[in-house]
């Protein structure tokens, strides 16, 4: 978890900037998903306008906005650290996997090479829907640890 801030305080807040009609409610899912495998509510989705996380979604790879499928930046916005979430040229299963691997660089953890992780560098859908993708269990103990209901 090297060059990740470390959140003073959870729940962190997450605005979403949806563009397409399915993303708004993709954000919401991929937040519910990561609070229920982690066993607490580490996000919660506000509003605006200062949130620890942004996640834009459904820009079209035409625009030029970016190249991969997502990507998760550390800035700084008026002193305050904050994850930039972008998510582009994706829709349906493929846009949740990779909503929930950006949203685990937020909370600092790395790459991994565990097929059923969530944090492998490539998401892509499981054959026939058997494992889905998901944080492993050395990750769920890492984070409670790490950002648990006994540290807020």
């Amino acid at each position: 978890m090297e060059g990740v801030p470390s959140w003073s305080s959870m729940p962190l807040t997450v605005c979403a900037v949806p563009h397409g009609r399915d993303s708004a409610t993709a954000i919401t899912a991929a937040v519910r998903a990561t609070n229920a495998r982690l066993g607490f509510d580490a996000l919660v989705m506000s509003p605006g306008p200062s949130c620890e996380i942004v996640l834009t979604t459904g820009v079209p790879h035409e625009a030029g906005w970016m190249d991969s499928a997502g990507d998760a930046r550390f800035t700084e916005r008026d002193g305050k650290v904050q994850c930039d979430i972008r998510i582009s040229n994706v829709h349906g299963e493929l846009e949740d996997l990779v909503m929930r691997h950006e949203l685990g660089h937020c909370f600092g953890l790395a790459h991994d090479d565990f097929g059923a992780s969530i944090m492998r560098p490539e998401q892509w859908p499981t054959p026939e829907r058997t494992i889905p993708p998901t944080l492993t269990d050395d990750d769920v103990e890492l984070l409670q640890l790490t950002y648990g209901p006994g540290l807020r």
